[in-house]
């Protein structure tokens, strides 16, 4: 093939076998051609690359963190730029192959694009997605999809996927211009022109002095520094918070996706799809505390299911960080006295005073992390740390969640009835004892019925053969 032609002169039905093998010198000569200008570019991309390093190094550290993101910034500071977000900016092109079902998936996209088909391009970019989640490539994906949602004005979405492609990213030194821009984009579209204005300039930082694209990243920072001075305190928030509350919108319509695409009761690769973006929008600016949480322990259940563990337990300790910083009083108190202060009545308060109040969504979802963490120790063969976040789950226990209550009461028994026969030390002795205590003062819950039943499952193994209980 060259120049976008399929050439194969061995099969041509046509002509004597001069003109095949002046078809095959012609290949030949183009190739060469070819070659030579290849080696051209690569040697004027090298040059113009370390002048690029060059430029950077000598720019210091200001802006080499990555995406601006409004993530990091204070709900009062709407004039002050927002910090950059963790995980800084997309790597380089990749060298790691493509799936071939993303290449195409993916291919699929860029052609729906050229044919101003955003949304089938959406549908294309998800795809590729569901066959490589993570790394350089899903980084390509991810911004493939901003755009795409730029295209259809679904801003917050263009930012999740902005968001998660930075987070991602290996390269930590470096701006992704194109991440920059499309985050740029968003805010200018969202009408949050004040944290359009650091994503510009970001992005604008990232380029080289020769870019074709600088003087039109140039055109749309100064436009976003004029609207962003014109416009008031005021009118900024009145934004803000209709963007707040669709995105608590969009969050929770992601929540309820993930569950429809569930199997059994589980979570699927196409239901994590739908919790990635869930947390991407909950980690930005002014997030709903108790949402964010949700979609925390939503991809700790995931992975669980998954067997990856370790992320597992990550994501579960996440959930009780958000719930533990959302509920210390003193944290809370004095996020509330700061925000009455500036005069702000911001809808993440009102969303922080009514989980503050809501105290039985918190102790359900504590019950819960508090379970699977139990488990994942035992996965490990640490009984004593299980038995002690199996406590902490039956004490977070709520009505609504009697049955969950009663799996963790049972869990413990087993663990203590093997501890008290096992105990290699009095100290073990004596914790597996407490750990009794703990279960026989327990309303509603029959230590001897539980050691019976558990003591028959145990023989009917034996019997049948050996296994694992459930």
């Amino acid at each position: 093939e060259y120049m976008g032609i399929s050439l194969d002169p061995l099969s041509m039905s046509w002509g004597s076998k001069y003109l095949k093998y002046a078809a095959l010198a012609l290949v030949g000569v183009g190739a060469a051609t070819g070659l030579y200008v290849l080696k051209q570019r690569a040697r004027e991309q090298e040059r113009l690359e370390a002048e690029a390093e060059a430029k950077k190094a000598a720019a210091g550290s200001s802006l080499k963190k990555g995406f601006l993101d409004a993530g990091q910034a204070g709900d009062g500071d709407r004039q002050r730029p927002a910090s950059p977000a963790q995980g800084g900016p997309a790597a380089a092109p990749s060298d790691v192959p493509m799936h071939p079902d993303a290449a195409r998936a993916r291919k699929r996209g860029n052609d729906a694009m050229k044919q101003k088909k955003p949304k089938e391009a959406i549908v294309h970019y998800s795809e590729a997605l569901m066959y490589e989640p993570s790394g350089p490539n899903a980084v390509v994906y991810l911004k493939n999809r901003a755009q795409a949602y730029l295209s259809v004005q679904e801003f917050d979405l263009c930012l999740a996927d902005c968001k998660r492609a930075l987070d991602m990213s290996g390269n930590k030194e470096e701006m992704d211009s194109k991440a920059a821009y499309r985050a740029g984009e968003a805010y200018f579209g969202l009408e949050l022109f004040s944290l359009a204005v650091p994503n510009y300039e970001a992005a604008l930082a990232a380029v080289d002095e020769a870019d074709k694209n600088r003087a039109t990243i140039a055109g749309k920072l100064a436009e976003a520094q004029r609207r962003a001075a014109e416009q008031s305190p005021e009118a900024f928030e009145q934004v803000y918070k209709r963007v707040l509350c669709k995105r608590d919108e969009l969050i929770q319509m992601f929540l309820g996706k993930a569950e429809t695409l569930g199997s059994n009761g589980k979570f699927t690769s196409a239901s994590a799809q739908c919790l990635y973006t869930a947390l991407a929008l909950a980690l930005l600016k002014g997030h709903n505390a108790l949402l964010t949480a949700t979609v925390f322990g939503g991809l700790g259940i995931y992975f669980f299911g998954d067997s990856r563990l370790e992320d597992a337990e990550t994501h579960f300790m996440a959930q009780l960080h958000v719930l533990d910083s959302m509920k210390t009083p003193d944290t809370y108190e004095a996020y509330r006295a700061a925000m009455a202060a500036a005069g702000h009545e911001h809808s993440s308060l009102a969303s922080m005073e009514a989980f503050h109040e809501n105290r039985g969504q918190e102790l359900a979802m504590r019950q819960v992390a508090h379970h699977y963490l139990a488990l994942l120790r035992l996965q490990r063969e640490d009984a004593i740390g299980a038995a002690a976040l199996l406590r902490k789950s039956i004490e977070c226990a709520v009505e609504s969640h009697e049955q969950q209550r009663q799996y963790s009461a049972m869990l413990l028994v087993h663990l203590s009835d093997e501890g008290v026969a096992n105990a290699a030390s009095p100290e073990e002795s004596a914790f597996w004892a407490a750990q009794k205590e703990f279960l026989a003062a327990l309303p509603g819950i029959d230590v001897a019925a539980f050691s019976q039943l558990l003591a028959q499952q145990k023989a009917m193994q034996a019997q049948f053969g050996g296994g694992s209980s459930n």
